[in-house]
């Protein structure tokens, strides 16, 4: 290739890196052999300034044989990635997030200098420290910090600052490593179980776009820099957003509270339970379609209850061994009545394929037990019935969309999601022993909102 053009929105979340590569004469038949269709390809090289690029996959929409003319999107670049030839001291991994609330700021308002040096006020310092977590390399910090860039409106230039939700980890010897693309991807794996927590946390989805190694090389006092960076674009789907609603505010929690969580999460038996349930809360909090956030709700309630309940055992009434003895009896008894009322054999078979069923116990009596053994406030979500009766309702509006594709009501669908929704978020948070005090005073708002509309609904002719 002669030579390439990558380009996107700044900081715009959604969209992926353009690509723009053009071969010369003598490479358009070797590029036009490599590009399949359902098969990507990579591409490695190097930048105007020496440094090695890659592109680990490349989505090609349109390539001209003609002009030697490829473009294409890709959602990841690598700058960098080259093996250290000296020994490392230090080493300085930051990971840019997608916003979220749990990054906190660490200094107040900064300012220009008229020597051109970016600092703060000493007063106006945060005193705060940022949220934590131990990995196995080290303490990694939540914090937020800011990009600097100049703007210009009309005559006018200023200095804009572009808040970024930040992961930092610092390596000293021996967890330094010559290789900083293994340390990429050893800590890019491990946040992944943090990031969900935090995305559950925050209540939207949390993701990387970026990760920058920094290493010190030779001599302590004047060591060489070499630089390695991942450029991720598009980590936001469609429809993906920040919101401002948290579940629990940082502000409130202890020092160590999201370390707690973190290894409270890593720890559970139920990891990946709570993980699935995660996901499922996240995807589909505060949905504007109604029918998804009910869906959504329960899905997250039926993983949690049916994933612990698999893991514990108890998801069985009977042992397998012991219920298939009952169930060869109760086909003789289904086969010998089937014989007396002339019911057709495509018939009994549809019943012997719902016998399984037999043995897997009510849903809304182990929702109970869960609710029970870890504690879930309830009681504010259902003031007037009891949590059987509340759940039984709810469930009853979910089997009606799931059974018949509709709800009668939008009004009371959307009561009953936000209810399961609150639910299941708060039996995960206990499950991870989480302290109630670490809620936002604003994240469960919206039970004042339910309590109203369920009030008109009930009473469609007051005014």
């Amino acid at each position: 290739m002669t030579r390439f053009r990558l380009s996107r929105p700044k900081h715009d979340l959604h969209s992926p890196w353009s690509i723009e590569l053009f071969a010369n004469d003598a490479e358009r038949g070797e590029v036009d052999r490599v590009l399949r269709p359902g098969k990507p390809p990579s591409i490695v090289g190097q930048t105007s300034d020496g440094r090695s690029i890659e592109i680990p996959q490349l989505i090609w929409n349109r390539w001209e044989v003609g002009t030697g003319a490829l473009t294409g999107v890709t959602s990841e670049v690598v700058l960098g990635a080259d093996a250290l030839t000296g020994p490392v001291n230090k080493q300085f991994v930051t990971m840019q997030l997608s916003p979220t609330p749990f990054a906190m700021q660490e200094k107040g308002l900064l300012f220009r200098r008229y020597t051109g040096e970016i600092s703060a006020e000493p007063d106006m310092e945060v005193k705060g420290p940022p949220l934590y977590w131990e990995s196995s390399r080290g303490r990694i910090t939540i914090a937020l910090h800011y990009t600097y860039e100049d703007a210009r409106v009309g005559e006018s230039r200023s200095l804009v600052q572009i808040p970024v939700s930040t992961l930092t980890i610092v390596l000293e010897t021996p967890g330094t490593s010559v290789n900083p693309r293994e340390i990429m991807e050893s800590l890019d794996g491990e946040i992944d179980d943090p990031l969900q927590l935090i995305s559950y946390l925050s209540r939207c989805q949390v993701r990387c776009r970026a990760i920058r190694v920094l290493s010190h090389i030779g001599d302590k006092d004047r060591p060489d820099i070499h630089e390695m960076i991942v450029l991720r674009a598009g980590v936001f789907r469609a429809g993906e957003a920040s919101r401002d609603r948290p579940l629990a505010n940082p502000h409130r929690m202890a020092p160590d509270g999201l370390n707690t969580l973190v290894g409270a999460f890593k720890q559970s038996p139920y990891r990946e339970v709570l993980r699935s349930t995660m996901i499922h809360l996240v995807t589909t909090f505060d949905s504007p379609y109604v029918e998804l956030w009910l869906v959504g709700a329960f899905t997250a309630l039926e993983t949690i209850t049916n994933g612990i309940g698999a893991i514990d055992k108890t998801d069985l009434i009977l042992e397998e061994g012991k219920f298939e003895k009952l169930r060869r009896h109760v086909k003789d008894a289904i086969r010998g009545h089937a014989t007396t009322e002339a019911i057709s054999d495509p018939q009994v078979k549809s019943i012997f394929r719902k016998l399984l069923e037999l043995n897997r116990p009510p849903i809304v009596p182990r929702v109970m037990e869960l609710i029970e053994r870890y504690n879930v406030e309830w009681k504010d979500l259902w003031p007037a019935v009891s949590l059987e009766q509340g759940l039984k309702a709810a469930f009853q509006l979910r089997n009606g969309l799931i059974h018949t594709g509709h709800v009668e009501s939008g009004g009371r669908a959307r009561i009953a999601a936000q209810r399961i929704h609150i639910l299941v978020e708060r039996l995960v948070f206990q499950i991870l022993a989480g302290d109630q005090k670490w809620f936002d005073p604003t994240s469960f708002a919206q039970i004042h909102d339910i309590r109203a509309l369920e009030w008109y609904l009930d009473n469609p002719t007051s005014t």
